[in-house]
Order: C-alpha cells, then structure tokens, then sequence
C-alpha cells in the first residue's frame, strides 16, 4: 500500500530530474507496461482505456484517459464502469493524459495517491551473476516465496496466481536461494525490444546482501541474450533504497505517473504497481 500524498496536486517533478520523454513516447511505455500484465478485464475506446483485477494492484485496477472531447462525461462513464464492478473510480495521471483531467479530478474531490517513477536504461552486454535461478515459468515455489515475502494472504495469492497466468509474452522468473528457499525474486517481461522488471521481492531477513542487485543483473543478463534493447521499471517516489539499486545500473528516471482515487473511497486500497 502506496503513501496517501496530503497535497491536493501532485507537485511537479523537478525539470533536471528527468530526461525529456514526449507524451507519444511516455504512452508507447505505459502500454508495454500495460501488456506485460494483462488485467482480467479491459476495455479499450479511443481515448480511453479501463482495467480491472478485483483490486490486485493499482494499475490493473485503474483507468487511463489519454484524451477526450467530453472530459466531465468521459470520468462519469469510468466512474460508472467501475461502479458496475465493485470499485470506486481510480484514474492514472501522467504528463501524456488528456488536457484538464488532473484539474478536474481535483476539483470534484479525488484525492492524489502514490506517485510512480518510470526508470529506463539501455541493456548491454551482462555476465549472468552466480547464483541466480531463471525459469520461463513462474514455478509453485516461486510463486508462494513472493506472495510470503509481500505478505499476501490466502485470496491474494489465489489472484497472484490467476494473473501470472495471464503473462503470455517472452518472461524470465529470477530467484535467489538460501537456507533451502528462495529468499529474493524478480520478474522481467518482453516486447518489442522492451522489458520490464517487476515483482522484486527480498525476505527481510536477508536484505542489505545484495541480493536485489544479483536478481537484477540476472534478469538483464536474460534480456542481453533476447535482443532486448531498453529496460524499464516502476519505483515509488521517495523509495531511495530502489531508486539507488537501479541507478547504479544506468537506469534514469523518465517521467511519473501517480493516481487519483474518487471520493470516500475505501483506504483499503490495491498495493502500488
């Protein structure tokens, strides 16, 4: 569960912070993103896209509004769809979203929530670490050692699951074992000369070992041997920690996306993605 940020806008990121990345390229990465874990349900109209997954994860469980000639009735059909569904209207903002939407979510009492930085680097040549495992498939093992890492109880592991099942492009599942179990994971998936790196997970037992670094070098390493050109990732604004792991690799902040959840929403809401 993602910080609740008490301002009533999100502040602008700092313009030194970011390489420049145009809204046609920000939109061509949020919809890799998106394909990489493919909701349960979706539907696509021009200008807008919504997504649902009975609450795993904000971003499986959020709307996109890229653009629109009827601002305040495209939110109401959203927020409708959602409705329909269970769940209260979430949007995701980015710098690319339509003209207004921020502006106007605001003014009709959506509060911010959990602003996301999208890290890139380009992949080069990498010698896979020792001591990294790397399966096609996400394995039983692989699966309970994340969800126990991320603390997931019965009915999200069953989603976790059903999601994973859903990957259906290129995919390596990295893990680092110790003591007779994995103790460290990560996830990347494939497309188009893209790969995303998702799910890193170490037991807090055996973090500050550098395990979360191997996983990552391993993971790059697997997309060094596909072909795969750039790397991307999503870490929360304000986690120095994984903003220092990935850094450290070449990986540089490109821009931000952040949500807004309707008004008198629950504060249960999805872990951050």
């Amino acid at each position: 569960m993602g910080p609740v940020i008490a301002t009533s806008r999100p502040a602008a990121p700092p313009g030194d912070r970011f390489a420049r990345m145009d809204s046609a390229a920000i939109r061509r990465l949020e919809e890799l993103a998106d394909r990489a874990w493919p909701p349960f349900e979706v539907e696509r109209r021009p200008g807008w896209e919504a997504r649902f997954s009975h609450g795993m994860h904000r971003r499986l469980n959020s709307a996109t509004v890229w653009t629109a000639d009827d601002l305040p009735g495209t939110v109401e059909r959203l927020e409708r769809w959602y409705r329909d569904r269970g769940m209260p209207a979430i949007f995701k903002l980015t710098g690319a979203s339509a003209a207004g939407l921020d502006d106007h979510l605001a003014a009709a009492g959506y509060r911010p929530d959990a602003r996301v930085s999208i890290m890139t680097a380009p992949v080069s040549a990498t010698e896979p670490p020792a001591g990294v495992l790397l399966s096609p498939e996400a394995t039983p093992e692989w699966r309970d050692a994340f969800a126990a890492i991320s603390g997931y109880g019965p009915r999200r592991r069953r989603r976790l699951a059903e999601l994973l099942d859903r990957i259906g492009l290129p995919a390596a599942y990295a893990a680092v074992r110790a003591g007779g179990r994995i103790v460290a994971t990560g996830l990347a998936v494939a497309e188009g000369g893209h790969a995303g790196l998702f799910e890193m997970a170490t037991d807090p037992a055996h973090r500050g070992r550098g395990l979360a670094g191997r996983i990552r070098d391993g993971l790059l390493a697997w997309m060094t041997e596909g072909g795969v050109a750039t790397a991307y990732l999503q870490v929360l604004v304000g986690n120095r920690p994984a903003e220092h792991l990935y850094r450290s690799a070449g990986f540089e902040p490109r821009y931000e996306y952040w949500y807004r959840i309707e008004p008198g929403a629950s504060t249960d809401r999805p872990p951050v993605a």
